[in-house]
């Protein structure tokens, strides 16, 4: 694809809301989930907005596919942060007002935080509520939506941080309801586009 096609494969009408909130200094945060097509949200709306994210990824077991995968999200502007490194790199990111990208959907781990996801206690990755505390960094979530003729349609929102409670891990916890609040409001209207089919509830 060239840089006119990737640009023109996802329609993100408010597209807007990111410059606005990367000119105001702090970093961003742009979360994105397995719906969809999340690899098309990254490389076409940064290519649009003309500012690279640093995308979070985690290394495939085969490494011609890693690198043949790093290489298309490469392609025009974006960079890739390898998952394992990536929370130091991230923070370092974020100081240096740069947009951090990555997908929130995953199961967190046993010992992580519980928040409410489909009317059951499911366990979240904490990670970006802690770096948006830590940084002041806003948070924007995107969900790229397949339209019915195969074309890609993002609507970005942004996570409120007002009103959190005074307790610091009670805001962790209030920040990541949020965001999976509003992933699970796409999923009960496009329940088809989710393609995470691993075991959110497994503990």
């Amino acid at each position: 694809m060239s840089r006119n096609d990737i640009e023109k494969a996802v329609v993100c009408p408010n597209k807007e809301l990111i410059k606005q909130k990367y000119d105001e200094n702090k970093g961003l945060i742009l979360l994105s989930a397995h719906f969809g097509n999340w690899e098309y949200v990254a490389a076409s709306v940064s290519a649009q907005v003309k500012i690279p994210f640093y995308v979070i990824v985690k290394s495939q077991r085969n490494p011609y596919v890693n690198d043949w995968l790093n290489k298309a999200r490469t392609m025009w502007i974006n960079k890739v942060v390898p998952l394992g490194i990536s929370i130091r790199q991230i923070y370092s990111e974020l100081k240096e007002k740069n947009i951090v990208a990555m997908v929130a959907d995953q199961r967190g781990p046993i010992e992580g935080i519980r928040v409410n996801f489909f009317g059951r206690k499911a366990s979240v990755y904490s990670g970006p509520a802690i770096l948006a505390l830590k940084t002041d960094s806003p948070i924007i979530y995107g969900v790229t939506v397949r339209q019915p003729d195969n074309s890609y349609v993002t609507e970005l929102h942004e996570i409120s941080k007002e009103n959190l409670p005074d307790d610091y891990n009670e805001k962790i916890i209030e920040l990541s309801q949020r965001h999976t609040s509003f992933l699970e409001k796409y999923i009960r209207e496009y329940p088809e586009q989710w393609l995470w089919m691993h075991k959110r509830w497994k503990y």
